[in-house]
């Protein structure tokens, strides 16, 4: 016979009426209603992860062809260690009306702050990409 413990290891959030509203009210406020995009460029900066990122020029070029190409909205998702990569990937989108940047920790320019509004969020998305996030 072999003895286990069997351990529950799923992350249970719970979310607030305010939480869940918030991305809604997001989505209206900004007029998003049609192709919509949410990326995360980064990775954790523990044990070299950075460096097996996508390359944040391939993100700006896929950012460019989905916005040119499909009329797409791009939301620019990280923490405050990826502000300067966000930035990057913002500043190389040509139609700047289309792309957001959404910093899910703390404030920046349309920030969504804890993480907790950060997850109805994306039931709104048409899709989420992120290529090298750890592990």
């Amino acid at each position: 016979n072999i003895n286990t413990n069997i351990v529950d290891k799923r992350l249970i959030l719970s979310l607030s009426k305010e939480d869940e509203s918030y991305a809604s009210k997001f989505f209206k406020t900004n007029k998003l209603n049609n192709l919509v995009i949410g990326i995360h460029a980064g990775s954790s900066n523990y044990s070299g992860m950075e460096h097996k990122r996508w390359p944040k020029e391939k993100f700006s070029e896929l950012c460019n062809y989905l916005i040119k190409n499909y009329k797409a909205t791009i939301l620019i998702f990280g923490g405050n260690d990826e502000n300067d990569l966000k930035k990057y990937i913002y500043d190389s989108i040509e139609s700047k009306d289309k792309a957001i940047i959404i910093n899910v920790i703390a404030p920046i320019e349309k920030s969504f702050g804890p993480i907790s509004k950060f997850i109805p969020l994306k039931n709104f998305l048409s899709c989420f990409l992120s290529f090298k996030s750890g592990g």
